[in-house]
């Protein structure tokens, strides 16, 4: 069995709280075997996703936080980011690809996450929402 590294960050839901999360990724010396390509797409995965939880998620409620935790193993980098909001059904979210949304001000950020990820869960309950952001190492 594969041993993980585990790495863990609590942030407010505060907008301003984001600036935190490259420090946090650069800080994690095994995500460097992403690769500078890969490493920038999971830095963009990653903050759309914790993005989401400050404001979709908890709704910038000062009260509630973000918890990111990064597993590191020698075949894969996963991600989780878990917000204490009401949970959501990611299969309504519109695709930012359609007509009527193409000049919208938002709704790319789970777009993103599953364009810049290997693979993408989401896990939503009435007491927050849980995403699982993969990304294996070939």
């Amino acid at each position: 069995m594969d041993h993980a590294t585990t790495y863990d960050l609590t942030i407010p839901s505060d907008r301003d709280s984001i600036r935190s999360i490259e420090p946090f990724i650069a800080s994690i010396e095994p995500l460097r075997m992403l690769g500078p390509e890969r490493y920038f797409n999971m830095l963009v995965a990653i903050t759309e996703a914790v993005n989401n939880a400050i404001i979709h998620g908890n709704g910038c409620d000062p009260f509630k936080h973000v918890a990111i935790v990064v597993q590191c193993t020698s075949r894969e980098i996963l991600m989780i980011v878990r917000d204490q909001g009401h949970g959501f059904d990611p299969g309504v979210v519109p695709d930012p690809r359609q007509a009527d949304r193409l000049l919208a001000d938002g709704g790319r950020g789970i777009f993103l996450i599953r364009q810049l990820s290997d693979a993408v869960e989401f896990h939503p309950s009435r007491t927050g929402t849980t995403v699982f952001l993969h990304f294996y190492l070939l």
